[in-house]
């Protein structure tokens, strides 16, 4: 949640040379929201190919929609949803059926499903535990390829995450990660390099942020050196790849200090700090997008106590001011979200205005060599699925249309992302224990996890020591893992012996890991990926 401070002007000066952005106020807005929006998202919740707004207003206790048209302009979708003290939302297909819905913090957390007919939400179910929810993201932390939920608490200063639960009915019971400090934002990447999520966390009121690894268990625990010290009041923050290493890396806003703070991810977990660069009066929410079409993540900071939102552009060398910048929102710019409204292929800006209640919707013209698109022809959906030209990537198909699921490996792009979608990669660990010696090696405990039903398992043991030598497994329901530990207890596995476990399910992309003992050492281990139709283990995209 977002608090006001003292005003303090800035002035900056753009290098020359550097590519710029440059952003107009869309017609109509701002648009008008209920009594004090602290956040907004975007998504596309009637299908349309356009990006959509979600706003949570805290005081009024409510969550405004708009929906963006195919020619332009929002319209309200009436009612607004009763979330009490809603301070953030995030939009995501909660529920893998291909429709966007939300999620909701305030007093707890409320998850609303879009309904069927795309034309509202369902009522929700009971709230998830966490008083004076704050923030709130989505994300699959435990590879069952459902989203689960990640939020933040300024009451219990914690942050809880809540997995979706095996007949994806729900949500398990979150499980609490107590710190310090309001947590004002989350995200979520994999910053130890590892393949699996982590989960980061502002301290509003401690100045600095936590980083959560996940241990093959799937439970978390801090990361090295966390929490991270932020100059003042750590707020808002952006996860992004600023320096192009391939490592996930962060941007914390800083309150009173009118910066956003870079802190690079490190091999194996852990930060250094860039700079910190002039990010105008009171940053409070912190986004990023390549504003400049330049191949570089940039950033956009709503600054509260300065009614506008400052761009800087990344450069080889860091972040500069853009030309454009500042743009004037209206009063207490706080919440920001980028998306393409316009469909112009450029990242467009949502701002939620605090004080006045208003969303500000900030269009980019950024020049850049492409040229626009060529005007619709005339019949704008042939195929009567509801999206028009040139939206709609086939007009033939209505099968075919922005937001569609789409069939893996079927030759056909139905969801217009410009090409077929891959199989899902299946996101399983092997977990063990062992101890090893110069003569053998021993495992006291192996597993998978996690266990899902239709996934098969495989066990092979080659060379001196094995008890056993093959095994299968037919998962036949969700668990949170599956022991192999029967298959090497008590056997002395002699230096190159082997131990192979491989976890396939149908068109999918399997698990692959090898065990190859050596002497004195820890065996050493090979992971790979099982593609279907091919003989061998593969390396992993």
């Amino acid at each position: 949640m977002k608090r006001s401070v003292l005003l303090l002007a800035l002035a900056v000066l753009i290098p020359a040379g550097e590519a710029r952005a440059d952003f107009v106020q869309d017609v109509g807005s701002p648009l008008p929201v209920a009594t004090d929006p602290y956040s907004v998202a975007t998504a596309d919740f009637d299908g349309n190919g356009r990006p959509d707004l979600a706003t949570a207003s805290a005081t009024a206790g409510k969550v405004t929609v708009y929906r963006r048209g195919i020619s332009g302009g929002f319209t309200a979708e009436l009612p607004a949803l009763d979330v009490p003290g809603a301070s953030d939302v995030v939009a995501a297909d909660l529920n893998g059926d291909g429709l966007q819905d939300l999620a909701v913090g305030g007093s707890g957390v409320h998850v609303f499903m879009r309904n069927d007919d795309k034309t509202g939400f369902d009522a929700p179910g009971p709230a998830l535990t966490g008083s004076q929810t704050v923030s709130i993201t989505a994300a699959d932390l435990d590879g069952d390829q459902y989203l689960d939920l990640v939020y933040g608490s300024a009451f219990s200063d914690s942050v809880y995450y809540a997995l979706r639960n095996a007949g994806n009915t729900g949500y398990e019971t979150p499980v609490q990660l107590a710190s310090i400090g309001h947590k004002d934002t989350v995200g979520v990447a994999d910053f130890t390099g590892d393949g699996q999520p982590d989960i980061v966390a502002t301290n509003d009121n401690h100045a600095s942020f936590d980083l959560w690894v996940q241990k093959d268990d799937g439970s978390f625990i801090p990361g090295t050196d966390s929490p991270f010290a932020v100059g003042g009041r750590a707020i808002g923050m952006a996860v992004a790849d600023f320096n192009g290493d391939q490592r996930p890396d962060v941007a914390v806003g800083d309150y009173p200090a009118d910066t956003v703070d870079v802190h690079l991810g490190q091999v194996g977990g852990g930060f250094a700090e860039e700079r910190s660069y002039p990010a105008g009066d009171g940053p409070a929410g912190v986004e990023s997008g390549d504003f400049n079409s330049d191949g570089r993540p940039d950033l956009a900071i709503a600054d509260q106590a300065g009614a506008r939102v400052t761009v800087l552009l990344r450069t080889a060398s860091g972040f500069v001011p853009d030309a454009s910048s500042p743009i004037v929102t209206n009063q207490a710019a706080t919440g920001i979200a980028v998306a393409d409204f316009d469909a112009d292929t450029r990242p467009d800006l949502a701002v939620a205005n605090l004080t006045s209640s208003t969303l500000s919707i900030l269009l980019n013209r950024t020049p850049f060599p492409l040229p626009p698109p060529p005007p619709p022809p005339p019949d704008l959906d042939a195929d009567n699925d509801g999206v028009q030209r040139p939206t709609d990537c086939d007009d033939n198909n209505p099968a075919a249309f922005p937001g569609a699921v789409d069939v893996p490996n079927d030759g056909i792009d139905q969801d217009c992302v410009g090409g077929d979608a891959k199989l899902p990669v299946l996101k399983r660990t092997v977990a063990y224990k062992l101890g090893y010696g110069k003569a053998f090696t021993v495992f006291s405990s192996l597993r998978v996890r996690p266990a899902r039903a239709g996934d098969k398992i495989k066990f092979a043991c080659k060379g001196k020591g094995c008890k056993r030598k093959k095994a299968k497994i037919k998962v036949k329901k969700n668990a949170p893992s599956v022991a192999l530990t029967r298959f090497v207890k008590d056997a002395r596995l002699k230096p190159g012996t082997t131990v192979e476990i491989k976890v396939t399910r149908p068109a999918s992309v399997g698990h692959f890991r090898r065990f190859t003992v050596r002497s004195g050492k820890p065996p050493k281990q090979t992971r790979r990926c099982l593609v279907p139709g091919s003989p061998k283990p593969v390396k992993c995209a």
